[in-house]
């Protein structure tokens, strides 16, 4: 189980990094490209076997959390890469859709992303959609995605203090003030 990303379609849903090799279905020349020491492929299932493991046909979308708290959301930029079997059809960041696209049946061209608008204080949600369609005399087959940030920031925030803060800094202040008087009076 890879425990940064879940799957939210069809059904909620644990994501699974995929074990294989080279050469193993769905690696191969036709199929997903070697995952390597930056990012592998995450997909429902954590092995795939060409006679029998399939997923259903539909939009499939995995998410990972990440939290922007003491940080400035207006900001935050993140850039990577992805891939995407069979086809990559939408990226949203919270509520914003980006209209990013990966080509249909292209598992080893990457297709770059620039997010730069749409984060809000706090939790933010990154969605990708990938869409599993039927093989014509095959049915279904393995729905897949492997994403690679390339960078991720975001400045310092200039939080406002909560009231129960200001309080406490107020009463911090009436205490240094009362033993300042105490010295000078003493």
């Amino acid at each position: 189980m890879d425990s940064y990303w879940s799957i939210s379609s069809p059904l909620v849903q644990s994501a699974y990094k995929v074990t294989g090799s080279p050469g193993t279905y769905p690696f191969g020349a036709s199929y997903w490209s070697a995952d390597n020491a930056t990012s592998g492929w995450i997909a429902p299932q954590a092995t795939y076997d060409i006679a029998s493991t399939k997923d259903a046909a539909g939009a499939w979308i995995f998410q990972t959390t990440f939290d922007l708290t003491g940080l400035d959301p207006s900001t935050a930029s993140i850039a990577g890469r992805w891939l995407a079997d069979d086809q990559g059809t939408q990226v949203t960041i919270n509520t914003t859709t980006l209209g990013l696209t990966t080509p249909l049946d292209q598992f080893s061209t990457w297709t770059v992303f620039n997010i730069n608008s749409g984060f809000v204080s706090g939790l933010n949600t990154l969605y990708f959609t990938v869409n599993n369609t039927n093989l014509p005399g095959l049915g279904a087959n393995p729905v897949g995605l492997r994403v690679e940030f390339t960078s991720a920031t975001a400045d310092p925030g200039s939080e406002v203090p909560e009231p129960a803060t200001l309080v406490l800094i107020g009463l911090g202040l009436l205490g240094l003030a009362s033993i300042r008087r105490r010295i000078q009076s003493a």
